[in-house]
């Protein structure tokens, strides 16, 4: 729709027709086979609608911070996970580690790397612009690579890039014996 500058593929899932949610599927579909293929490690999360809160009813607080319910702690291998953007506002997600403090702001130190999608920023010890700004709705995926130490940021499906074209948004990164990653979201 060029008039209202929206994109038909960035609509809400049930504005869409039959033939455009069995191609979604379709895609989806071969998505998860490339990143298996690649080795990633994919899990189902836990789905439990009737828990969540009613957003439009909710209060708007200075700042709160949440973290995952359960964490999964990995040193090896390749992961993924993703997420819905349910709310606007400044939110930071992306992997820390065991020694992150929960009085620390996320990539402030250097036990986080995150993606702020909402300022569009990467933080790991400060900030620097990063790909582009997530809205309600959007899809965020967040990748690392343990053994090629790499992480990358997906924005409704479309890797994300820095200012240089690279999709990397953190490499060389030191992994630890006794020392993991876990997904954080601020």
């Amino acid at each position: 729709d060029v008039n209202n500058r929206r994109n038909p593929r960035l609509v809400p899932y049930t504005l869409l027709d039959e033939r455009t949610k069995k191609s979604n599927k379709d895609s989806l579909r071969e998505a998860v086979r490339t990143l298996l293929g690649y080795g990633y490690n994919l899990e189902a999360p836990d789905q439990d609608h009737a828990a969540r809160a009613d957003i439009s009813n909710m209060s708007a607080e200075r700042f709160r911070i949440f973290r995952a319910e359960k964490t999964y702690s990995v040193n090896a291998g390749k992961w993924y996970f993703e997420f819905e953007v349910l709310t606007s506002g400044e939110m930071r997600v992306g992997w820390a580690r065991p020694g992150c403090l929960p009085d620390q702001e996320l990539g402030s130190d250097q036990h986080a790397f995150v993606f702020d999608g909402f300022k569009a920023q990467l933080w790991h010890q400060g900030n620097e612009h990063f790909g582009r700004s997530w809205a309600p709705g959007d899809v965020v995926g967040c990748m690392v690579d343990l053994n090629e130490h790499t992480m990358m940021f997906t924005h409704n499906g479309e890797v994300l890039l820095d200012h240089s074209g690279s999709e990397l948004a953190f490499k060389d990164f030191e992994v630890w014996e006794g020392q993991c990653l876990n997904c954080y979201s601020k």
